[in-house]
């Protein structure tokens, strides 16, 4: 059974997923489509191996702060051997799959960072409409319950709801 801590730091996660998604999906798809059209010109091989390089530094600081939330090891992403030179340097990040893996690792992050956030949200939504139930419980513009098969019409039934 989770700890109260536990739930905690889960949901604390999951509400800072989806902004943390957001940015990091506009980092990669922003530098995308800058670097695709600059491939004509041989710019884009550079602003792509830095797109690379950048959500490699920004997946690792992303499971970092997970992994200290949740006092588990940090993962480490292998850096591209360096060479002389921009353009040697820039193929060598193209060519490394930890590159990738963190652009792949963002792209995912938004994904569950939408769902998870959706999922907490409704939570604490339905969490805090069940702990406020005998506050509105007897107003009649109000139905709490399901219409037709149950629904709080005393105090008791309300405190109850509550406590759930």
């Amino acid at each position: 059974m989770p700890s109260p801590g536990d739930v905690a730091r889960s949901t604390l996660y999951l509400l800072v997923s989806f902004p943390l998604g957001v940015v990091y999906l506009a980092l990669v798809v922003s530098g995308v489509i800058v670097g695709v059209p600059l491939l004509l010109f041989a710019v884009g091989v550079v602003v792509l191996a830095g797109v690379a390089a950048v959500a490699r530094r920004v997946a690792v600081l992303d499971a970092g702060l997970g992994a200290r939330l949740f006092d588990v090891p940090a993962p480490v992403l292998a850096e591209p051997r360096a060479s002389t030179g921009v353009f040697d340097a820039a193929f060598a990040e193209l060519a490394a799959l930890s590159g990738y893996r963190a652009v792949a690792y963002l792209l995912v992050r938004f994904g569950i960072g939408v769902v998870g956030f959706t999922f907490v949200v409704t939570w604490l939504g339905a969490a805090a409409a069940l702990v406020a139930t005998p506050l509105y419980y007897d107003d009649p513009a109000i139905t709490v319950g399901v219409v037709g098969v149950w629904e709080v019409e005393t105090l008791a039934a309300a405190v109850a709801v509550a406590g759930v």
